[in-house]
């Protein structure tokens, strides 16, 4: 009875959060503050990306990247391709589930 008490009025609320942490599994400060942006649950609960930061990385850098191997640079090509990727993911790493905003 107490406990119903407590609740009155805030049922919604409750429901809501019980079936976003059935979808989501978890529960933490970084996916309450991802929710409360907005995301959905899905979203969420699919947390960070490696293989889309990393295809990021190599988009972003393929024309400097071919220009370096155009003029014979093969090593500095890699190497900066290679430490952008590991730059970024290191970021997002550091940064955390908070990157997913």
């Amino acid at each position: 009875a107490r406990i119903r008490q407590a609740i009155k009025g805030h049922e919604e609320n409750i429901d809501h959060a019980i079936r976003a942490l059935r979808v989501i599994g978890r529960f933490n400060r970084a996916t309450h503050q991802n929710m409360q942006y907005g995301l959905s649950p899905q979203r969420v609960r699919d947390g960070l990306a490696l293989f889309k930061v990393t295809t990021a990385c190599c988009a972003w850098s393929y024309w400097w990247v071919t220009d370096l191997v155009a003029t014979g640079h093969q090593f500095w090509a890699t190497g900066s391709s290679l430490l952008s990727c590991v730059v970024a993911l290191s970021a997002q790493w550091l940064i955390g589930e908070q990157s997913i905003f």
